[in-house]
This record gives C-alpha cells, structure tokens and sequence, in this order.
C-alpha cells in the first residue's frame, strides 16, 4: 500500500496493483475523461429528486 496526493496505490496477493483515486477533483476529473457525465435520462433514473446539472464540463 502507498499513497500520494491524490492515490491509493494496493498490490493484491497476484501482485497486481490498483490505484484507487481518492482526492474529489482528481476523481471527477478521471471519472468525466473516462466514463463523461451523466445524462439527463441517467440522472433521472439515480438522482431523481434532484433537478437535473451538467456532472462534466
């Protein structure tokens, strides 16, 4: 286990490692380049008590 700024880096017993991101704006920030925001239909479907916002700019 390491850690950064930013990471959590954890080796499993493969030896395989994994960086978890743990700092909110860098995670937003991996989150909207890999996967983009939520549409309004994806956020209806989760956040439905919520009035509808961009996640991703």
């Amino acid at each position: 286990m390491a850690f950064n700024r930013t990471s959590l880096l954890v080796s499993s017993a493969d030896g395989a490692l994994r960086e978890i991101t743990v700092d909110p704006g860098a995670a937003t920030a991996v989150i909207c380049r890999r996967d983009g925001g939520l549409s309004p239909a994806e956020w209806q479907a989760h956040i439905p008590e919520l009035a509808y916002q961009q996640t991703c700019h």
